[in-house]
């Protein structure tokens, strides 16, 4: 609903171009007077607008209702089945040999090693529990993780999630300078990386003020 509260200084600043004006009239629609094209107050004829939508349940509220109902129930016995199944989920390969691009030489991977959703939640709630035990109260419980993509990295992550930490990304491609205002700027307590980013962290231990644990 529109309330013009003062019609007639519109009608003097506001002028309807004539193409609207015939529009209205070949489609019999009133230019002039109240909604009804009337004066006063009568509004006989006035165009209605849309009803409201029918009280109580009708059958398409109760299908509606129905199906949400039957899929949070699937999706529920999904979860149920894949974190408690010997279902087959992560599968790493070890690197057997690294490549050489200038020699031309590819990387050899060795079979791929599986983990089952159940294992990945005992190495996530353990992992997750080893860490909140390390963590200050009176500090923000949030963990770094300096590493580059791999299983690891989000098993990490899970269980940070899993005691309701923070996660840190510090990526191994950000440099010593990036490193150290990542890890300032959040004020994280515990670093997860990987062995062969130790060396880059003893070398900017002294100037990460907050941490504690890696």
């Amino acid at each position: 609903m529109v309330i013009i509260e003062a019609p007639d200084v519109m009608q003097k600043r506001i002028r309807v171009p004539q193409q609207i004006l015939d529009h209205c009239k070949a489609a019999g629609i009133p230019t002039a007077g109240n909604a009804a094209g009337r004066q006063g107050y009568d509004l006989k004829g006035a165009p209605e607008g849309p009803y409201p939508y029918p009280l109580g349940w009708t059958s398409k509220a109760k299908g509606a209702m129905a199906g949400c109902i039957l899929s949070a129930l699937v999706g529920f016995a999904s979860i149920l089945w894949y974190g408690w199944s010997s279902q087959q989920s992560y599968r790493p390969r070890p690197v057997l040999r690294a490549g050489d691009h200038e020699r031309k030489l590819k990387p050899i991977l060795g079979p791929y090693e599986w983990l089952t959703y159940r294992q990945i939640n005992e190495i996530v709630l353990e992992l997750g529990a080893g860490l909140s035990k390390l963590l200050k109260p009176s500090e923000p419980s949030r963990v770094v993780i300096y590493a580059p993509t791999s299983q690891q990295w989000t098993l990490c992550m899970l269980a940070c999630y899993s005691q309701g930490m923070q996660v840190v990304t510090a990526y191994d491609t950000l440099g010593d300078d990036g490193l150290v205002h990542a890890m300032n700027e959040t004020k994280a307590q515990i670093i997860f990386a990987k062995a062969d980013q130790l060396p880059t962290l003893q070398r900017v231990s002294s100037r990460i003020a907050s941490v504690h644990t890696i």
